[in-house]
């Protein structure tokens, strides 16, 4: 495999043998004068209306909508209740919205109870939220067990994470595969961690190959063991992999994302991603901290 452009020029090959804008957008002048409760539309300012991108009758028709929604849901319309959710969360009325998604979600609806896991997870409610992604799956919604497992692994809890990451991979989810390794790892299973993720680094996922590597890394320093010939390839072939994906990132101008799979490579130990990263991220911004600080990391340019 070629060694990446945007890389190559800097001498940050893989190693050889010895890891919203905001844009301010100017308020009408009629703003910043107007009183508390001004109704731009009932004083005739149609022109405030179509600046603010407003559509006066779509935003009506939606409070109808929800209006109605919410009357049948008080009748026990589950169904009802999450349309209601959904309308009120474009509306940004989220406390509403949350009311309504738990009457859907004990209504039985899966996607409901889905949205509601989501956002109590967002304010730390992590408890609840797994409890209801539980939920949803008994309802049909795929995706529960890799979601929760993440979770649990983030959270800093891998032996919670291990078997609903194992259902997810079953089920299909064989992407997260190096995660479940990793997990397995961080859970003190080293031999299980390496049955894993041995056939995906042999397949050629980068990921599987840095966590593989650091399996091997881990069970050599137990028995006193030198660097072996196999952790050598594994780190040439996951830097190689690491560098093209990130290249791809960078062709589709996409440079954060090209940054973050390179993060990733660099905290797993890689000398030649740490040197990337550290390049990449003093183009973006030739005062990045975090630049400077894997550029000293690494050793600094060779």
């Amino acid at each position: 495999m070629a060694v990446s452009r945007f890389f190559r020029c800097c001498g940050t090959a893989p190693p050889a043998r010895p890891a919203l804008a905001v844009r301010r957008v100017r308020v009408a002048r009629v703003f910043r004068s107007a009183p508390r409760g001004f109704d731009a539309r009932a004083s005739g300012h149609q022109k405030a209306i179509e600046y603010l991108g407003l559509d006066m009758a779509k935003l009506r028709a939606v409070r109808e909508s929800v209006a109605s929604d919410v009357a049948k849901a008080e009748r026990g319309d589950a169904a009802a209740a999450h349309r209601a959710a959904m309308d009120l969360l474009d509306l940004a009325e989220g406390e509403e919205a949350e009311r309504r998604l738990e009457v859907a979600a004990r209504g039985g609806i899966a996607d409901a109870a889905w949205e509601l896991a989501l956002r109590l997870r967002d304010r730390g409610e992590t408890g609840r939220a797994l409890e209801l992604l539980e939920q949803a799956g008994r309802g049909g919604r795929a995706g529960g067990a890799k979601l929760a497992g993440l979770w649990l692994y983030e959270d800093g809890d891998p032996a919670g994470a291990v078997p609903l990451l194992r259902r997810a991979v079953q089920e299909g989810e064989e992407l997260i595969t190096p995660i479940l390794g990793a997990a397995l790892s961080a859970a003190g299973d080293l031999d299980g961690a390496e049955a894993v993720l041995r056939p995906a680094a042999e397949a050629g996922d980068w990921q599987a190959q840095f966590n593989l590597l650091s399996v091997l890394q881990q069970q050599a320093a137990r028995t006193g063991a030198k660097p072996s010939e196999e952790m050598w390839d594994l780190l040439g072939r996951a830097s190689l992999g690491v560098h093209a994906d990130a290249q791809g990132r960078l062709d589709a101008g996409k440079p954060e994302q090209a940054a973050a799979l390179l993060r990733v490579a660099a905290r797993a130990g890689d000398p030649a991603a740490q040197r990337s990263l550290a390049k990449l991220l003093l183009a973006m911004d030739p005062k990045d901290p975090e630049g400077r600080e894997w550029l000293k990391h690494s050793g600094g340019w060779p």
